[in-house]
């Protein structure tokens, strides 16, 4: 037993490794270094604090700049200049200040890396590599703690052995071996292989491959494609998007690739998609005799803690604005085996009503809301049934089933604290006065 626990804390650690390295992935892609090759807004704003004289002495400063270039970008190469550029001397300091802070801010954005291309190749490369990394992490692990899992009679020199000395070690150099083999095959046949240990095998046929599998190694081919041929579409890639029934989105041999940042976002879809199902696959049928959840059933205590492990994650991804995030892995959860509503769902439900995505709430009324203490609360705020909420609330309060500091600070009832918006201040001042008062009291 003690393996178990130990093998699901090693797939749980390495998943969210995971993904913490695509929510950087996803903060760098909305990085304002790639945002717009438009110069920076506050230039706009500038003109606003100049009065009449000093916007036309900053009008002068940026007609000289501009003829200047424009002698020079037409000029050819054997030519002089025929023009002497004229000083512009300004009678007022904050002209002056304008004008140097427009000339820094322009020179300073064209140093800046803002190729759209450049960011979408760069994030296409580091989403599919630390999907990579994360694979590999798994099957090191699973052939570490499972031996029996490797395939065929890996060998180990004697020379190994002796300097390694005891079996832990052993078996690690003999799994970390494996999973770098294995890692140099197809995308293809090691993707089979984890869903294989996971309980969840691919179809034999890999036209009929669902989503997220398929979309991973179309991610794979155009990866290796920016790296080694510069993005251009190359014989390789089409034959690759072609045993995945996706060689009709491909463009002409020869012709760069055409990346959107809806490329980017689907593809860290794809893979936290990918990874969710198979750390909550592998936990399960690594562990226990069941097999993982692809259907309504009874949830197994290994799929209820890791679930459980998931919701806490999304909380926390949901606290610092990553409702995205929080929605995919969310969404990889088993089904409902009973009308009992799971920490996940709401974790879920609230993630898609925070990042403002409709969604259908048909049903939600009718669901088991009232085995855990704070559910009903959560499912007025998912309903926005406000009134209902407020008195829920005071009525939780007064009996104890949540506390003050947990509806006020909780990642959890951030949805219902928007929900309650003022009134939630009122509470908030109330509850601050009786504390003084009842401090008063003490003394």
């Amino acid at each position: 037993m003690d393996g178990n626990r130990e093998l699901i804390q090693e797939i749980w650690d390495t998943y969210i490794r995971f993904v913490y390295t695509i929510e950087l992935s996803l903060e760098w892609v909305n990085s304002p270094l790639f945002t717009s090759d438009r110069p920076d807004s506050k230039l706009h704003s500038v003109r606003k604090y100049l009065n009449v004289e000093q916007n036309n002495e900053l009008d002068d400063y940026l007609k000289e700049i501009t003829s200047a270039l424009f002698e020079v970008a037409e000029k050819s190469d054997g030519e002089t200049a025929k023009k002497k550029s004229r000083v512009i001397q300004f009678s007022n300091s904050e002209a002056a200040r304008a004008a140097l802070f427009i000339t820094q801010s322009v020179t300073t954005g064209t140093t800046r890396p803002k190729s759209r291309d450049y960011m979408l190749s760069a994030a296409i490369v580091s989403i599919y590599s630390s999907f990579e990394t994360f694979a590999g992490a798994l099957l090191e692990t699973i052939y570490f703690r499972q031996p029996k899992a490797i395939s065929g009679n890996p060998s180990i020199s004697l020379n190994e052995i002796v300097d390694l000395s005891d079996r832990r070690s052993i078996l690690k150099k003999i799994a970390s071996r494996q999973a770098e083999s294995e890692l140099q095959e197809p995308i293809t046949a090691w993707l089979e292989k984890l869903t294989r240990h996971s309980g969840n095998p691919l179809p034999r046929k890999r036209w009929d491959w669902h989503e997220p599998w398929r979309h991973i190694c179309a991610l794979s081919a155009i990866r290796n494609c920016v790296v080694h041929s510069g993005g251009r579409v190359d014989r390789k890639l089409i034959d690759r998007m072609s045993e995945i029934g996706q060689k009709s989105a491909m463009k002409s041999e020869g012709e760069l690739i055409e990346l959107r940042e809806e490329d980017i976002l689907r593809g860290i879809e794809s893979c936290l998609n990918a990874a969710t199902r198979l750390c909550i696959g592998l936990s399960v049928n690594q562990t226990t005799s069941e097999p993982s959840s692809i259907g309504p059933r009874a949830e197994s205590s290994t799929e209820s803690k890791v679930l459980h492990w998931i919701t806490t994650l999304q909380w926390d991804l949901i606290d610092r604005k990553q409702y995205r995030i929080a929605r995919i892995i969310g969404s990889c959860r088993p089904p409902l085996s009973d009308e009992f509503v799971r920490g996940v769902d709401v974790a879920t439900w609230s993630s898609l009503t925070l990042e403002g995505i409709d969604y259908s709430q048909d049903g939600l009324e009718a669901l088991q809301w009232n085995h855990r203490l704070a559910s009903p609360l959560h499912k007025y705020a998912l309903l926005n049934r406000c009134d209902e909420l407020h008195e829920a609330v005071l009525e939780a309060i007064t009996e104890g089933y949540i506390s003050k500091i947990d509806l006020l600070f909780s990642p959890e009832y951030i949805l219902i604290r928007e929900c309650l918006d003022d009134r939630l201040e009122d509470l908030r001042q109330e509850w601050e006065i009786n504390a003084q008062q009842n401090d008063k009291g003490a003394v």
